[in-house]
């Protein structure tokens, strides 16, 4: 499938996320009902894709945050999904998400959440830091052993 470029006044790209999003095109009332049909048409089919892989929603917001609010996936899947039953559809389905992982509560009361992915990277961070960090001791240790010598 060739990908239309952005620059094709009313073309639709995909985005890094894998999913399509509408290009720049001419908003002439003439072209409006076509771009809304189209808008709608991108919508239906990004959900379907969330339907049938939720991690797709779950990837797409840890990709910019680390954790996010119930507020945050709904806003996210507002704009990628067709009507409320596909909204309320790929909310439950994000929500029962084996790798949806409720990490607590922000300093509003809000619940956070975050993916499996997102806290497996942190923890290959933090120990990557950990090892640095004795890496650099030992080091200023060894140094510090020469020069008493």
């Amino acid at each position: 499938m060739t990908v239309p470029s952005a620059a094709t006044p009313g073309a639709s790209v995909i985005s890094w996320d894998g999913l399509r999003r509408n290009g720049h095109g001419s908003l002439h009332p003439r072209n409006l009902a076509e771009r809304v049909a189209e808008s709608r048409a991108i919508a239906r089919e990004n959900g379907e894709r969330i339907l049938a892989e939720s991690a797709l929603a779950l990837q797409a917001l840890t990709h910019t945050q680390a954790t996010f609010s119930r507020r945050d996936l709904a806003r996210y899947l507002h704009t990628r999904t067709d009507g409320a039953q596909q909204f309320e559809a790929g909310l439950l389905e994000v929500m029962a998400s084996p790798e949806l992982l409720v990490i607590g509560r922000d300093d509003a009361g809000r619940e956070r959440y975050s993916s499996r992915e997102m806290l497996a990277l942190e923890e290959s961070l933090l120990s990557h830091a950990e090892v640095q960090l004795l890496h650099q001791v030992q080091h200023a240790r060894v140094g510090i052993g020469t020069q008493r010598a």
